[in-house]
């Protein structure tokens, strides 16, 4: 008899302690916040931007591209595309990967005008949460995330260069503050080929690395 009851309660404490475990369990697994999904490129290439050239001051991209006839049935037109070009990871606080892009416009004038867009990830749509210009007629050679702030390789030109040369490299580090991207660092870097005309750089392709899981995108001259 006093086995029987010895063993009847170790199955109960036993069963207890399962159920115990269980919802344990059940409580991390509900406490534990979703994952954000990642921005994917093409979601980036589809993406509300706002600029200063549109008249609703916002592009609207289809398949990376924006149109705008400033006239009805006018030849002239504003032209936007997004570069073949971007970069992954975090820019704010959440623990989701965010992205920086590449805008160029062309407002039917001399100058060809290119942007830095920062991308936050909101539930894995992308938001345009601020964007600076880059110059006018600049060429991207890198971009990256990296500890909370964008690095972007360039290729420019000195205030008093001719508007045809690229006469210098550069590396620009931007950080997210207030909805703004603020300019942190510039630092002068060695021409990729130093045997090369000053206009006439060399284009290598630079890998640019994105979220786990998804295919690396390579750099382009724009």
């Amino acid at each position: 008899m006093g086995h029987t009851v010895t063993q009847t309660f170790r199955r109960r404490a036993l069963f207890g302690v399962l159920l115990a475990v269980a919802l344990v369990a059940a409580v991390v697994l509900l406490s534990r916040p979703e994952a954000t999904p990642e921005l994917t490129w093409q979601a980036l290439r589809n993406a509300a931007v706002p600029s200063e050239f549109p008249r609703s001051k916002v592009a609207t991209l289809i398949n990376g591209s924006y149109e705008e006839a400033y006239v009805p049935g006018g030849a002239t037109k504003l032209q936007m595309r997004m570069a073949g070009i971007g970069a992954f990871g975090r820019l704010d606080s959440d623990r989701a990967h965010d992205a920086a892009v590449v805008l160029i416009s062309d407002p039917g004038g001399s100058g060809t005008f290119v942007h830095l867009v920062a991308m936050l990830n909101r539930n894995g749509r992308p938001d345009a949460a601020a964007s600076v210009l880059l110059g006018d007629r600049v060429t991207v050679r890198g971009l990256r995330i990296e500890d909370g702030q964008i690095q972007v390789h360039l290729r420019v030109r000195n205030p008093s260069d001719p508007m045809v040369q690229l006469t210098k490299e550069v590396s620009r580090t931007y950080s997210l503050v207030e909805g703004a991207l603020v300019l942190q660092s510039e630092t002068d870097l060695p021409r990729t080929r130093t045997d090369a005309p000053l206009d006439r750089f060399l284009h290598a392709l630079d890998r640019i690395d994105p979220p786990s899981g998804r295919t690396p995108l390579l750099s382009r001259a724009l």
